[in-house]
C-alpha cells in the first residue's frame, strides 16, 4: 500500500471515521478528542495518502517537501514549522504554490472561456458573411431583372423611333411621287 487515495479512515481508539482531507500529519479525533499522528503523508492539494516519504505526488505531481531555511531538513509540505530544529518554516511558500495553483486553475478557466468565445465569434461571423452573401445575391438578381426591364424598354422605344421614321420617310417619298405626278 506504497499510495492511494485515502481521505477517511476510523479513529484507532473509537473508531468514529476521520476525515483526513486539510490535515498534516497531527490528527485529532472530533468524538474522542484523541491525538495521534498520520503515518505517511497527503498531498496538500489532492489528498492523495503516501504511506512512504516521497519529494511529489504521485497523484498531482505537487512537491510533499520543502526545505527549513534554518538547518536545511526537509520537511512535509503542510507542516508550519521544521520536525528538527522547530523553527517556522516560511509560509510565502506556501502561499505562493497555493497562489501558483489558483492562478493556474484561473488560467485555464479563462482560456477555456476564450476558446468557447472564440467560436462563438467565429460562428457569428460565418452567420454575417453568409447573411451578406445572401444580400449580395438578392442585390445582383434585382439589378439584373432591372437592366432586363430596361433593355426592353430600349429596344420598344427604338422600335419605335425607327417605325416613327419609316412612316415619316414613306410619307415624303409618297408627297414626292405624288407632287412629281401632279
Amino acid at each position: 500500500m506504497s499510495n492511494e487515495i485515502l481521505q477517511e479512515m476510523a479513529c484507532p481508539n473509537c473508531r468514529n471515521p476521520l476525515d483526513l482531507r486539510g490535515h498534516s500529519q497531527l490528527i485529532i479525533c472530533e468524538a474522542c478528542g484523541s491525538h495521534f499522528l498520520l503515518q505517511g503523508h497527503l498531498c496538500p492539494f489532492c489528498q492523495t495518502y503516501h504511506a512512504e516519504e516521497e519529494l511529489v505526488c504521485s497523484n498531482c505531481g505537487a512537491a510533499l517537501t520543502r526545505m527549513c531555511r534554518k538547518c536545511g531538513r526537509g520537511n512535509w509540505s503542510g507542516d508550519e514549522f521544521c520536525a528538527t530544529c522547530g523553527s517556522a518554516l516560511d509560509i510565502l511558500d506556501v502561499l505562493e504554490r497555493q497562489d501558483r495553483t489558483a492562478t493556474r486553475s484561473r488560467l485555464q478557466r479563462q482560456m477555456e472561456e476564450a476558446r468557447q468565445i472564440k467560436e462563438l465569434e467565429e460562428a457569428a461571423a460565418r452567420q454575417r458573411l453568409a447573411d451578406l452573401q445572401a444580400l449580395e445575391e438578392q442585390r445582383l438578381a434585382e439589378h439584373h431583372q432591372e437592366q432586363t426591364k430596361r433593355l426592353a424598354e430600349e429596344r420598344k422605344l427604338l422600335l419605335y423611333v425607327f417605325g416613327g421614321v419609316g412612316i415619316l420617310l414613306l410619307i415624303i417619298v409618297v408627297y414626292t411621287i405624288v407632287d412629281v405626278l401632279f
